[in-house]
């Protein structure tokens, strides 16, 4: 039986990928130790088997972190500073995103065992596999897990450089990269020369049925009243996501067609402001759900949007984001922009249209066109069903799998 280290370092809540492939190895038989940053692990989403170690923010003195009181009095960890443009602005005069942080207290918080297999999420992870590699386990294979385009999830170029050299440093160190869409992996290739990374998809994986979930308790969660049609924006609502063009749209919607946003995020109180000071009534703000019962909040929105655009950062336009994935397994229309992958999926597999979203108008223009069409029928059941088997998690599962098996582990 394989002995698997999974490093993690997203904070506030440990990502459904990880969970799910966690999970899939557990089930595979193989022995999984998930080591992560502070962060929320919602009950019953993780396998029993798999052995969780979670540090403490006690850990994380003196590393650079930023550390913040949320929600019932628990303190957890703000997601890294760079993600956030008022932080990344001190963080970049101070250097502080250089500093040890998720490495340093992922190693020192892993327990010693002999290790087949360091498999780790995200590149500022792969600095502790590589360490726990040469400290404790040297016969161990490293799978690097690319979530993202790290190096350029955002545009300042001090920042690239930096994880730029990181990952050109390391990513020849690693036994196989993996990562989540075709786009990125071909991107990869060309910055480092490496083998083609193998894809898994972010595939919603549900841990059983979805919780049911009534069309009042859905209106009643937005306080949004009865009657129109719901666009839904589910996940983080942050920067470099073209969120104020999205909001700004609706004002020049009718409010019979009303934006839904089920999420929490830097740019929440921000975007509320706009919308009283500019009287745009038909945008509704809720918290989060739980994973449990996010399906069944998703699949009674009329649609599903994602804005996102290029803007000069290659993350961006290569994304294919959790959202994505969720509005497919909810049966849900999609109204995305036109980017690469989103295309490949969305279009060709007739769930929905790409449309330029550059700005307000293009994006209430999107609006109008995608649920006019909707209406007429045109992203039909059949379709629909066809990507839920095509980018089904019981799929990703397969290729998570092959990965282990060519690598004799």
């Amino acid at each position: 039986m394989s002995n698997i280290l999974m490093l993690s370092a997203h904070a506030t809540r440990i990502d459904r990928r990880i969970v799910a492939e966690a999970n899939a190895l557990a089930d595979s038989g193989r022995s999984v130790t998930l080591v992560s940053v502070p962060a929320a692990v919602e009950q019953g989403l993780l396998d029993g088997r798999v052995e969780l170690v979670l540090c403490s923010s006690q850990d994380l003195q003196g590393l650079g972190w930023r550390r913040r009181f949320v929600e019932k009095g628990k303190t957890l960890l703000k997601a890294w500073p760079w993600f956030y443009q008022v932080q990344k602005r001190l963080y970049r005069a101070s250097g502080g995103w250089k500093r040890a942080g998720a490495a340093e207290v992922l190693v020192r918080r892993c327990p010693t065992a002999a290790y087949d297999v360091i498999h780790c999420h995200d590149l500022d992870t792969l600095p502790a596999a590589v360490q726990l590699k040469r400290e404790i386990a040297p016969g161990a294979k490293i799978i690097y897990d690319s979530h993202e385009l790290w190096p350029y999830q955002v545009k300042d170029k001090a920042f690239q450089e930096y994880w730029k050299g990181v990952e050109t440093s390391l990513i020849g160190q690693t036994d196989r990269v993996i990562t989540v869409n075709d786009s990125i992996a071909r991107q990869m290739v060309e910055f480092y020369a490496i083998a083609m990374p193998a894809v898994v998809y972010n595939s919603h994986e549900a841990a059983g049925p979805p919780a049911a979930v009534t069309g009042e308790e859905f209106l009643g969660h937005f306080a949004v009243p009865k009657g129109g049609l719901n666009v839904l924006y589910q996940g983080n609502i942050g920067p470099e996501r073209n969120l104020e063009n999205l909001v700004a749209a609706f004002a020049e919607l009718g409010t019979d067609v009303r934006l839904l946003m089920l999420g929490e995020g830097e740019l929440a109180r921000s975007l509320k402001a706009a919308c009283a000071r500019k009287g745009i009534a038909n945008v509704f703000f809720a918290p989060p759900v739980s994973q449990t019962r996010l399906l069944g909040f998703t699949r009674l929105a009329d649609m599903g949007i994602i804005p996102y655009t290029d803007d000069g950062i290659l993350n961006n336009r290569f994304c294919t984001p959790n959202k994505l994935f969720e509005f497919i397994a909810a049966g849900v229309p999609v109204c995305a922009s036109d980017l690469p992958e989103l295309r490949k999926i969305v279009k060709d597999q007739g769930i929905g249209e790409v449309y330029p979203m550059g700005s307000a108008r293009q994006i209430a223009s999107a609006v109008e066109d995608c649920l006019s069409r909707r209406q007429k029928g045109e992203f039909t059941a059949a379709s629909m069903q066809a990507a839920q088997e095509k980018y089904s998690w019981v799929r990703q599962r397969q290729a998570l799998l092959k990965v282990y098996q060519e690598l004799g582990v």
